[in-house]
């Protein structure tokens, strides 16, 4: 169903990771993210920032990219307290979604191209989607991150890789 507005955003020319950053600060019950890279430390900041407003804050992630890239925010983000599912099942868990506050009518859902990583933003050619106010599309992905969630295994199951600070 159509219902609040659509915005669109390309890198390298638009900020794209401070509109996502924006999208997080926005969340007032829960943030869902699908991601296959994450080194970004702005947006790590951000989701550590709405975990402390007492927005809650979970986090499906491409296992081998976690646990084999030493830049990885992630390792970060579980340490400081965010719950967090390696999904193997895949070849690649190649998503790239933000889900805030999917029950809400003022729903928010992120995905494209983009990578949570700074080199999305200044080195490649990349896109996002951003659905504001819109529940029925919220669901939709919140759907599917259940469903990839389900097919994951929490973090505290896995061994912990190298940390690095967001």
């Amino acid at each position: 169903a159509q219902a609040g507005t659509v915005e669109i955003a390309f890198t390298p020319d638009d900020a794209v990771d401070q509109r996502i950053i924006a999208v997080i600060e926005g969340a007032r019950e829960e943030v869902h993210v699908l991601a296959y890279s994450f080194t970004h430390r702005g947006i790590a900041r951000a989701l550590l920032a709405a975990r402390a407003r007492g927005v809650k804050v979970e986090i499906v992630a491409d296992r081998r990219e976690t646990l084999d890239l030493p830049q990885s925010a992630l390792p970060e983000l579980r340490r400081r307290g965010i719950a967090i599912w390696l999904d193997a099942s895949p070849g690649n868990a190649h998503n790239k979604v933000l889900i805030v506050d999917p029950r809400s009518a003022a729903a928010a859902t992120v995905t494209g191209s983009f990578n949570f990583t700074r080199a999305a933003q200044v080195s490649n050619a990349e896109n996002i989607v951003i659905f504001h106010d819109n529940r029925d599309v919220a669901r939709i992905y919140e759907r599917y991150y259940e469903r990839r969630r389900a097919n994951a295994q929490p973090w505290s199951q896995t061994p912990s890789p190298r940390v690095s600070s967001p």
